[in-house]
């Protein structure tokens, strides 16, 4: 019995060091992970400046918006600016999945 109660908190302390190394391992993957993104990120930069920094506003402006209700105003109409917008990916998730899709070649 008492062999048990010294063997169940080494046990634990095993089991312990194992999952803070995992972690530690799944940090520095992380981090790699990153650094080489960047280092991606500044070489095509280098490359070409114009095109990788209108890129990344379109990536950040998608990641930022992209659930976001949106109104689309033009200042340069003539009417009320409010532009028409058709959500498309919503009206795609309201419409029921069919194996058979309608097309424009069906016979009559």
């Amino acid at each position: 019995m008492r062999t048990r109660l010294f063997l169940l908190p080494e046990g634990l302390a095993e089991k312990d060091i194992r999952e803070a190394e995992a972690y530690r391992e799944q940090q520095i993957q992380e981090a790699q992970g990153e650094a080489s993104r960047f280092v991606s990120i500044h070489d095509a930069y280098l490359t070409a400046p114009d095109v990788t920094r209108r890129r990344m506003y379109l990536e950040t402006i998608g990641a930022v918006l992209g659930s976001a209700h949106k109104v689309i105003i033009d200042q340069d109409s003539n009417g009320s600016g409010v532009v028409p917008y058709l959500p498309l990916p919503e009206i795609e998730k309201r419409q029921p999945r069919t194996g058979a899709r309608t097309s424009g070649n069906q016979a009559n």
